[in-house]
Parts: C-alpha cells; sequence; structure tokens
C-alpha cells in the first residue's frame, strides 16, 4: 500500500477527483499528504482519519477512512488474484494445521486477518470447514444491463446472532469466525444480514467467485456506472439497486458505536461466550494491538486461573503489557506458526523444506520491501560468483585430460561445485543475515 499510495499519487489522485466535481480541499490534503510522509501502515492511517473525524466531524476524514478500507480490500483481493497459484502452493506448509484439526471434533478459529487462506488450507487438505453461515442462500444479479452474470450467498440475519448465534454444521470440523470481517463477506439489507461467498470446492473456484464480484459488478443508471464508496453495487431479480458493504474493519476505533462499521458486533459477543469452555487458547500472530480483543482474552484469564493463553510470535520478546499481573498463565512460543503447526500435526519436514521455511522467515522479517529483493538478488550474485571460476577452472582441467570428456562427467563435475539446493539455501541465509540492516 506504502508503495503505491504515496503523496505524488494521492495529490494526482485528487485532481481527478476535482476534475469530476469532487475532490478534498487543500487544507485536507497537505494533511493527508503529511501522513502519508510518516509512512504509517494502513491501519495506522485509517486509524488517523477516524481519528480527526471524530474530533471534527468533518465528512472529509470520514470518506477518506471508507475510501482507504476500499483499497485495502481492493488490494487484498489483487493479491489474492495475481498470486493464486502460489497460495493454492504454500497452503502446504500448513498441513500440520490440517493433521491437527483432523485429530478433533471441533476445532474454533477466531480470524484477525480478512483473507481467505484458512478456508485454502482446509479446502487443500480435505478438513470439514464452515463459516457458520448456513441460513438461508441469496442470489444477485452483478449487473442490470447486458447479460447479467448471478452470484450466489450464504446469509444470516444479524438480529438471529443475538438469539442463535451461528449455525455451524455437526460435520465441520473447523469453524470460522472472522471477527473484523472479511474480503468475502459483505453487510447488506442495511446491515440486517451479512453475506459470504459460498464454501466452494477447492481454493481456485472461491478466488474464481471474488474475481467475478470485484471485477465484473456494476449498476448503471441512464446509460452511467453508479459509484459508491466501500461497497458493491449489484442488483435483485426485479432490477433493484442492492448494495454490498466490506465487512473489512481497520483503524483505532473497531466495533466503536461512534463510526458506521458494518461487521456485527454480535460476533464480538460471540467469541466472548465461544471462549469461556476453553480451557486454552492460542494466538499466532496476533501483535495485541486491539483492545477489544485483550478486555475478553483477560476476563476470561482472569476468571480461571488454570486457563492457559498460548502466543506463538518469532519476534516477540517479553509478555504483552495487556496481560499484566497473569504471566503465570502465558506460555511464549518464540517460533513461526508454521513450525508451531508441524509441532502440533507431528509434521516432520526435510532440510530443503525447513531451510525454504526458514528463509521465508527470514525475508517476511525484512520490513524494507526495496532491501529484501535488493538482498536476495545480491545473495544469488554472490553464489553465482563464487562458483562459476571453480566451475570454468574444473572443465578446464577436464579439457586437459588425454580422453574426451564427456557430456556426463560435466554435469556432474558441474553439480557437486555448484551444490545441492540445500547448499544453496544455506548459502543465501547466511548471506542475508551478514548484509541486512535490521
Amino acid at each position: 500500500m506504502k508503495n503505491w499510495l504515496t503523496p505524488e499519487k494521492f495529490r494526482e489522485l485528487n485532481a481527478g477527483w476535482l476534475a469530476q466535481g469532487g475532490g478534498h480541499p487543500d487544507a485536507v490534503v497537505d494533511d493527508v499528504v503529511a501522513l502519508l510522509n510518516e509512512e504509517l501502515h494502513y491501519e495506522a492511517l485509517i486509524g488517523k482519519f477516524q481519528d480527526r473525524f471524530l474530533a471534527t466531524q468533518s465528512q472529509e476524514y470520514h470518506h477518506l477512512a471508507g475510501w482507504l478500507t476500499e483499497m485495502v480490500c481492493h488490494l487484498l483481493y489483487f493479491r489474492h488474484q495475481k498470486n493464486a497459484d502460489r497460495i493454492l502452493e504454500n497452503a502446504r506448509w500448513y498441513e500440520g494445521f490440517a493433521k491437527f484439526a483432523q485429530r478433533h471434533s471441533q476445532l474454533w478459529v477466531f480470524s484477525l486477518n480478512h483473507d481467505v487462506c484458512v478456508e485454502i488450507v482446509c479446502d487443500r487438505f480435505s478438513v470439514p470447514w464452515s463459516n457458520g453461515f448456513h441460513d438461508t442462500t441469496v442470489d444477485f444479479c452483478l449487473q442490470n444491463h447486458g447479460s447479467a452474470e448471478r452470484l450466489s450467498f450464504d446469509r444470516i440475519n444479524v438480529a438471529d446472532l443475538n438469539e442463535t448465534g451461528m449455525r455451524f454444521p455437526d460435520s465441520a470440523i473447523v469453524r470460522l469466525v472472522k471477527l473484523h470481517g472479511g474480503i468475502d463477506i459483505f453487510s447488506h439489507n442495511d446491515n440486517k444480514e451479512i453475506v459470504a461467498l459460498p464454501a466452494a470446492p477447492g481454493g481456485t473456484e472461491r478466488i474464481a467467485a471474488l474475481a467475478k464480484l470485484y471485477e465484473q459488478s456494476s449498476y448503471h443508471i441512464d446509460g452511467h456506472r453508479a459509484k459508491a464508496t466501500n461497497e458493491f453495487i449489484v442488483s435483485d431479480d426485479a432490477g433493484e439497486m442492492q448494495f454490498l458493504r466490506n465487512t473489512l474493519l481497520s483503524g483505532h476505533h473497531k466495533f466503536s458505536k461512534q463510526l458506521t462499521q458494518n461487521a456485527p458486533r454480535e460476533l464480538l459477543t460471540l467469541f466472548d461466550i465461544s471462549i469461556a469452555s476453553f480451557g486454552s487458547v492460542t494466538a499466532i500472530g496476533y501483535g495485541f494491538g486491539d483492545g477489544h480483543i485483550n478486555d475478553i482474552l483477560v476476563a476470561w484469564m482472569r476468571a480461571d486461573r488454570s486457563r492457559r493463553l498460548i502466543i506463538v510470535d518469532p519476534y516477540r520478546k517479553a509478555i504483552p503489557a495487556a496481560l499484566d499481573g497473569l504471566d503465570d498463565q502465558v506460555e511464549l512460543r518464540q517460533v513461526a506458526a508454521t513450525e508451531y503447526l508441524d509441532t502440533l500435526g507431528s509434521i516432520a519436514r526435510s532440510r530443503e523444506e525447513n531451510l525454504k521455511l526458514e528463509l521465508g522467515r527470514l525475508v517476511r522479517g525484512m520490513r524494507n520491501n526495496e532491501e529484501r529483493t535488493c538482498l536476495f538478488h545480491q545473495a544469488c550474485r554472490a553464489h553465482l560468483e563464487a562458483v562459476i571460476p571453480k566451475m570454468a577452472t574444473r572443465i578446464q582441467e577436464l579439457d586437459a585430460r588425454a580422453a574426451e570428456p564427456t557430456q556426463q562427467e560435466v554435469e556432474n563435475e558441474a553439480r557437486a561445485i555448484i551444490g545441492n539446493t540445500e547448499d544453496f539455501l544455506e548459502f543465501v541465509i547466511d548471506y542475508i543475515r551478514k548484509h541486512r540492516s535490521s
């Protein structure tokens, strides 16, 4: 997001909006540019817009928060669509999760992420899952003109969440609840209903369904395409305009009554009620920056001092301040998620697999994208520079022999000098560790 939304890009976008009769005044633009120069994470930037709206009640900042949330949704979708094959391939690293889940009749997953990766992992390893949307289905036409494609959604009434909660079939092992919304979950009918893309047989189909919504949905009035911020406009069978609002929650005020948000607070209540029966909770990749989640976890731990919270985070050095006074109930595991899940699932990795995972963790831990790419390329170049002279020397020695070297001999010598995949990975890992800035 930071690479795309630069100060120059925002000024360019605003000039286009002004030309269309919209846009923001200079004072707001200058303020946004100042925030962009701070290189904030997108969630922090949305939070700044929300803070300014609450302080001033200026609709400029309310619109900016909604617009940026919409951009985040589209960015997440594009990452899924562009990297679909890679996502499906990388799901294999989460076999430990699947094996662990298959040993249980129920496994609750309360996710704060917005992607569809848990669903893809479950599909890859044939683990039955459900998101609790099993009341009814509803179809929408993606367009109100031409030959309109239809898309089906599972639907649940928000009012029913207070009485019956979400309905998970007995066959579902993984029970997935996205507390902060998802790119495949939408608010409908003035927030009275929540709809979600239905379970599909495989990750490819799920991403394809997302592509239909994100790329084909449009509603035209008098020949002009209608546009709304942070929502899709589709139509019902009668051709009436229907709005599917993004449920993604971000910023500093998740579930705040001061702001209009589309993810139902009833999901947070479900989390609170559900963990009351748990003896342990495992937090994977959670930074403990959401007060509403921390409050529920703290209350759960204090209600029964035998309860345990396991924190899986390779970069965390100490127990979060939010858990002050509860140290004896916290177990800190300074390992990567895949390593922890492999342990749970009793997965034994080969040396090559472990090196690939280690390189992935090392690269992801580098904050600067440019440095990450540059160092990796430098490491590959350094490896080639180290082996090419050795290869040339050895080939000359073979050529100097009385007998002409066979093609197989040349290939064997080259392979011995270059090394196998494991040797190459070790070289790259060592190079990056020595030369990275942080």
